[in-house]
């Protein structure tokens, strides 16, 4: 490629390169995972761009390219679904005698964040950095990712990644392994109930199925293939029909830390 057309095309991606990681963020709800797709996408766009049409529009055309490969990475988990091995989880344990409902009073006595995330740590689901940056991000959800990583020590982008890693793993362990946290089994059933009324973010049937034998049976033993990500990604369009003002609704706006940093 001439030196001019590389000019005009690394001027080009620079533009265009925070829309298309957004929406593979958006579309894999794994910020490691987009950040490949999206230096995937610039390795097409580039070997590409020589016959890109002078009167077509760039960014449309990066995006066209950006949706065959999240569809190509979505074949590639299908078949690591098929071969995956469990969460690396002690499922049929509770987090601790906080953690579950008294029989004595029917009364939940709730964990605090500390003892959830401890709990996590102790079960080998989330890393030390993934603790800290939670705390930090619960303590001021408005830091943005550079001040989260100067906390740390760490960059700005690995902070990020940080985030995103363990905000899908805590959310799967609190509807597993601490229901109380987000407000007890009724309102999590009630949650449910309305995600699948919902027609904009629609749960699969696999999503349905999951979900509703996992958590709202308690049935641990399932293990039909792509089950982590059906449940990873029921957990957060169910998330979405918490009632504002209840646990569930907090841990969702949690989750959206960084969205505008």
């Amino acid at each position: 490629m001439p030196t001019q057309s590389r000019k005009l095309f690394k001027d080009e991606w620079a533009t265009a390169r925070g829309a298309i990681l957004a929406y593979c963020i958006n579309a894999l709800r794994d910020y490691h995972a987009a950040e490949d797709v999206t230096q995937q996408v610039a390795l097409r766009a580039l070997r590409g761009y020589p016959t890109l049409r002078e009167e077509a529009k760039f960014l449309g055309w990066a995006f066209a390219i950006a949706r065959r490969e999240v569809a190509r990475e979505f074949a590639k988990r299908n078949i690591r679904t098929n071969r995956e091995t469990p969460l690396n989880l002690d499922l049929h344990g509770s987090i601790s005698g906080e953690a579950v409902l008294s029989a004595s009073d029917g009364l939940f006595d709730v964990p605090t964040i500390d003892q959830v995330l401890h709990a996590a740590t102790e079960a080998d689901l989330l890393s030390e950095v993934e603790v800290r940056i939670l705390r930090l991000s619960l303590l001021d959800c408005k830091m943005t990712w550079a001040e989260l990583g100067q906390q740390l020590g760490i960059s700005a982008s690995a902070a990020a990644v940080a985030h995103f890693r363990a905000i899908p793993k805590l959310r799967v362990f609190l509807f597993m392994r601490c229901p109380v946290c987000l407000g007890g089994p009724r309102l999590i059933a009630e949650a449910f109930a309305e995600a699948k009324k919902n027609a904009v973010k629609r749960l699969s049937p696999s999503e349905i199925e999951v979900f509703d034998i996992m958590i709202i049976r308690g049935n641990l033993n399932y293990r039909k293939a792509g089950w982590q990500t059906s449940l990873r990604t029921a957990c957060n369009k169910v998330i979405q029909s918490f009632p504002q003002g209840s646990a569930g609704e907090v841990l969702r706006a949690f989750s959206a830390h960084g969205a505008k940093n």
